[in-house]
């Protein structure tokens, strides 16, 4: 079985979300029949971000979003004074 930390995976997970907000999948289509600079995609700021679970990896996510300007929301099955500092 193969273990990941927090920080790798908030990474990874933070990569799937820029790709997701660049719409890569459409741009690398674009890339392949020679048209370069679209979509655009949508930046993060003043955007809001739900992360749904608040485990580990959420927590390193959580720390690294707010440097984009967005607004966090947490989903979690627990009440935690410590998470609603993060996730005002």
């Amino acid at each position: 079985m193969c273990f990941i930390d927090a920080a790798t995976m908030d990474t990874g997970h933070f990569r799937l979300t820029i790709a997701l907000s660049r719409n890569l999948p459409e741009a690398q289509d674009n890339v392949r029949a020679g048209f370069l600079g679209a979509p655009l995609g949508r930046m993060f700021a003043s955007r809001t971000v739900c992360l749904y679970g608040l485990g580990s990896s959420a927590k390193a996510l959580a720390r690294r979003l707010p440097a984009f300007g967005v607004r966090l929301v947490g989903i979690t099955r627990k009440s935690d004074r410590a998470l609603r500092a993060i996730y005002k």
